[in-house]
């Protein structure tokens, strides 16, 4: 992986946010696997109503690949429901591009870097450093 950053309304003065956001840089050979785990983790710890969890993904070049698969079994035909536009070309690669995107200012310039280096584009909101920040930064 080559950045792993916050983004969404976690990282907005909203005093409700409604969801944890990531958006993670990872290059073709990388298996998802690990990844997919951890976002239905991470859905399980802060889901609910109106609630939610994403893991955004893209190359190093800044190209928008699509989301994790929100599913634990991933593979063509298994999810009438599925929208990927090529379920199961890359295992726990939701790609459905053509339903939802994000915008290339943002996978430049994300709000908020945890890794490698920390860089908040923004003013981080206390609760957000002492909870989620300085815990991921500092182990």
């Amino acid at each position: 992986m080559a950045r792993i950053c916050l983004i969404g309304s976690i990282v907005t003065t909203k005093n409700n946010p409604n969801c944890v956001d990531l958006l993670i840089t990872v290059s073709d050979e990388v298996s998802l696997e690990q990844l997919a785990t951890a976002s239905r983790s991470l859905m399980g710890r802060v889901g609910g109503f109106n609630r939610g969890a994403e893991i955004f993904l893209c190359r190093p070049n800044g190209e928008y690949l699509g989301r994790i698969c929100p599913w634990k079994k991933c593979q063509p035909g298994v999810r009438m429901a599925c929208k990927a536009d090529s379920c199961g070309h890359r295992q726990y690669l939701y790609d459905d591009l053509s339903v939802a995107t994000l915008d290339a200012e943002l996978i430049r310039e994300p709000p908020l870097t945890l890794w490698p280096e920390p860089d908040a584009k923004i003013k981080v909101p206390m609760d957000l450093f002492e909870h989620l920040v300085d815990p991921f930064i500092n182990g």
